[in-house]
Formats: C-alpha cells, structure tokens, sequence
C-alpha cells in the first residue's frame, strides 16, 4: 500500500470517526435527557452541558439536517455554537489518538533484531548494482518494522554450505529511516562463501541473520573530522555512517572519503556520492583511486593508495580525529605498509616503547635492549656501503635508531627521555584502539578472513597480535587473547579469532617456544 493511499484512508477514517462522535453523542445525550436544563440558573455549567449536547423533545423528534435547513441562516449560526463543545471534544480525542499512534505505536515499535538469537527474513528483491554486486532488500514483518542497527554496526549471515555453516558480516546501507525492509549491498567473490550463495537465493526465500554487532558506534560529536579509506563493497559501512551525519543538519562533523576501485565500473554508488558531495561540499569530499586509468579523462588517484593521497585527502592526526578503514583482504594488505610509516600501530615500534622510567628500565636490559643496540650496529655498517638508490632509506633509519639509541643509554637526560615517553604512550593507545576497536569488526565470528584456511590478511593479522601480545607477556594458548584486557575489554570476535589460530598446526610450530 502507498504512503498517498495511505493518508487517504486515514483521513477519511479521521472525518468519519469525528461525524460519528459529534453526532453519536449528540443523540445518545438527547434521547436518554442526559443534560436536563436547570430552570434556577440560565448560566450555570450545567446549562451549558444543556445547550451543548441537550435537547428538548421536539429536537428529538424531528430531523436534525431538517431543522437547520428550515431555520433563517442567524437562528441556524446560533444553534450550531452549541456543537462547539461536542466538536471540540472530539478533534481533540482524535488529534490525541493520532499522536498516541505516532509516539507510542509507529516511531516506538520495538527493533527486529536479537543480538542473541538467529531470526530468518525473506529477500523481497534484488537489484543489480554492477556486473558481479547486487542489492539485496529483505522484508520484515511488519512495513511500520525497524531493524534496530545503531550506526556504525554490522550484522551477521549465516548459511550451511556444503555441510558447514558458515558465517560473514555485512554493513546495511539502509538505515532505521526505512522501515518494514533492509538493504545489503554484496559482491560475489568467486572463491567467496556467503556471497555466493547470496547471489543464489530467490525472492522469497529466507536467510538467517543476526545483530546487531560491532564495536563502532557512531554519534554526533565523536569527532571533529572523520577520515574514510574504503574498498569496494568497503563503501556500505562508510556510506552508512555519511549519510547519518550528513542528514543531521545538527551534526558539524567533516567527512573525507577516499575510495578505491579496480576500474572505473567497479565504483559502486558513485552517483550518490558525488551527489553528496556536491550537496555538501563544506562537509563531505570524496577522492576516487582505481587501479585501471579509463581512457577518457580522469582526475583521480591511479594505482594502490599511497601515502601522499592520504596526506593530501585524509585530516591531519589530532585526537579529535578518527580515520575509518574498510576493504576487501587485497586492500588491507597493501595498506599494512602505510599503517606501519604511519607510525602508529607498529609492533615494533610498541615494541621498544617505554612509557616512564620504569619500563625503560626493564627494557634495557632485555629484549628490546638488545634489539635497539643490534640494529644500531647492523644500520651503521650498512648505511655507508648502501646503493645510492636506498641510500636516504637507510639514513632515515639510522636517524631514528640513534634517536631510540640515545634514550636506551645509562643517565639520559629528561629532555631526551620525557618526549620518548610520551611517544610510547600515544603508541600504546593507538594499538590498544586498534586492538580492541578498529580490528574486531572485520574478523569473521569463526574461522578466517579468507575461509576456512588463512589468507595473505590473516598471516599478517596474526602475526601481528602475536608480537603484541608477547610484548605485554601473552602465552601461545587458547584463551590467549585474555593478555588484551591491558588495553581493555577484550571483543568476543577477538577471542574467536586468537582461539582459531592457536588450534592450527602451522601456529604452534611457529610458536613452540613462545610468542614473539
């Protein structure tokens, strides 16, 4: 049914509900004499009632449209004030009914999903948005339904494929502004589990789901400037949460997007997104990167994002700043390198960090003291004798392995070892962000990244929470991931993920004596 049929019916229920309650309480009153008139008192309350809703017998006698046709036009306008206080009564029954239904019945309804239980919905429709991606709208049960996904979160989809049930996370591009459905934009990977049998289900079949999960939440104020890198189908959590802050004319935050694609026809939504753009141009830009230059003219990135687009299009590191980052596992892995020269989250770095005097003090005279002092050795004898194409690479690296090296030696001076520590402690809060916030999100609730074997993401995600966790003094174990409760409350998903690595042959060759 329309929103225009819609209002129909309800205004017409409204004026014949508002006709039946003026003049059903009008005979009701007049034919049991309900409002007698009070013969002492012509202004008195009960009068009142009298004229209003009142009638002598003759009024109950005759044809009420008869009377007033009969009557002079004055006497008919004099008699018709006494149905103001019937009319009134009932305009503001039904305006309150309608505000009750508003309040209380539609914007109110209880949201569909159950964070703690699978519930099945069946497709309703599937739109092609590219060659291998589609749009998949499910039905709810109710069209006045909403899905109940705070912004920022996710969902699960489960499936028994090939006698193994199977489950991946999906981002809705819809929101709770659409009611009675909701919509998940998927590409089909050819080796991909759940997207392929997505692109198998037929309209009215039904598909297991469940959520809302994630560690994000967005709301206005958490962030002066958000910067976005996406991949691909990577745009659904993005395009989520920009339309949340650009429809709230309330919420100041700025938006830069960089988003990057094979070719040209793999840019998913991208009217919408230069729409947005242009729409808002003082809080939302949007920079296109593809692998694949198109032969006509193109102004955007070419090849794998470097790190000049991303000092060029994302804001400036401050802390209220927030960059977001989601892709396919090719994507995430070429961007490993640029998170490392960032600076930020790199193992090693929060390897050899010291956040007081204490841990310096520790860490002098144990691993990463010794790690410090080798590399210096091996960087000063490799420096000079370096190909003139590495050589700048190798004298950055000197630089700063001196700079760690200086801080490492017995009585450093504060003024050498008070920013240090510092440092460390911006490097320790941004692994323990990632670690618990930023990483959860994208790991399946069982298996890998890439199936039931690991991917290329996989090696290095793994790798890289092994190195963490030997830093804060984890064990090779299940149950391992408890070692991250330093940084706080450790993610289910985080769990699951550590506990399937530590059932893996591989993994515990590697690490038979211990996590490093």
């Amino acid at each position: 049914m329309s929103n225009q049929t819609q209002a129909v019916l309800f205004i017409g229920s409204f004026g014949l509900s508002l006709a039946l309650l003026v003049f059903g309480s009008r005979f009701v009153v007049q034919t049991f004499n309900i409002f007698p008139p009070d013969p002492h008192d012509p202004h008195s309350f009960k009068n009142t009632l009298h004229r209003a809703w009142g009638a002598s017998s003759q009024q109950t006698d005759d044809n009420f449209f008869t009377k007033m046709t009969q009557k002079p036009i004055m006497d008919t306008i004099e008699e018709m004030k006494d149905l103001a206080a019937p009319i009134g009564f009932a305009v503001l029954l039904g305006l309150s009914a309608v505000v009750a239904y508003y309040v209380f019945g539609k914007s109110k309804r209880k949201p569909v999903l159950d964070p703690a239980e699978w519930k099945e919905f069946p497709l309703v429709k599937k739109t092609a948005v590219s060659h291998n991606t589609a749009i998949y709208r499910f039905g709810l049960p109710s069209p006045d339904d909403i899905l109940g996904l705070p912004i920022g979160q996710h969902i699960s989809v489960q499936a028994e494929i090939n006698g193994k049930t199977i489950t991946r996370s999906y981002t809705p591009t819809s929101s709770d502004d659409d009611r009675g459905h909701f919509d998940l934009m998927v590409k089909t990977y050819e080796k991909g589990n759940i997207s392929r049998y997505l692109s198998g289900v037929s309209v009215g079949q039904k598909v297991r789901i469940k959520g809302p999960k994630g560690q994000f939440h967005y709301r206005p104020g958490l962030s002066r400037h958000l910067g976005m890198i996406a991949g691909g189908t990577g745009i659904t959590p993005m395009l989520q949460i920009i339309r949340a802050v650009l429809k709230d004319h309330d919420d100041k935050t700025q938006v830069s997007l960089i988003y990057a694609n094979v070719t040209f026809d793999d840019i998913l939504l991208k009217e919408e997104l230069d729409h947005l753009a242009e729409a808002h141009p003082d809080r939302f830009s949007v920079y296109y990167v593809l692998n694949e230059q198109p032969a006509d003219g193109w102004d955007g990135g070419v090849g794998f994002v470097t790190k000049d687009m991303i000092k060029h299009h994302m804001p400036a590191p401050k802390e209220d700043i927030k960059v977001l980052l989601c892709g396919p596992p090719p994507m995430m892995t070429a961007m490993k390198t640029f998170i490392a020269d960032l600076d930020n989250i790199d193992p090693n770095v929060f390897l050899i960090g010291a956040r007081n005097k204490a841990e310096l003090e520790a860490k002098n005279g144990s691993v990463p003291g010794y790690h410090v002092r080798a590399r210096q050795k091996v960087l000063e004898r490799v420096t000079p004798i370096a190909p003139p194409e590495f050589k700048d690479f190798y004298n950055k690296k000197l630089k700063k392995n001196t700079e760690i090296v200086n801080v490492y030696t017995e009585g450093a001076s504060d003024d050498i070892t008070v920013p240090y520590f510092k440092h460390s402690q911006e490097n320790w809060d941004a692994v323990a962000n990632f670690v618990i916030t930023v990483l959860p999100p994208y790991l399946p609730e069982q298996g890998f990244i890439g199936g039931d074997i690991p991917g290329e993401a996989d090696f290095h995600i793994g790798g890289y929470l092994a190195r963490i966790a030997s830093v804060i003094g984890g064990e090779n174990k299940k149950g391992g991931a408890k070692v991250f409760e330093a940084f706080g409350p450790v993610p289910v998903s985080l769990s699951q993920y550590w506990d399937t690595w530590a059932d893996r042959k591989s993994w515990n060759v590697v690490y038979k004596d211990g996590l490093h």
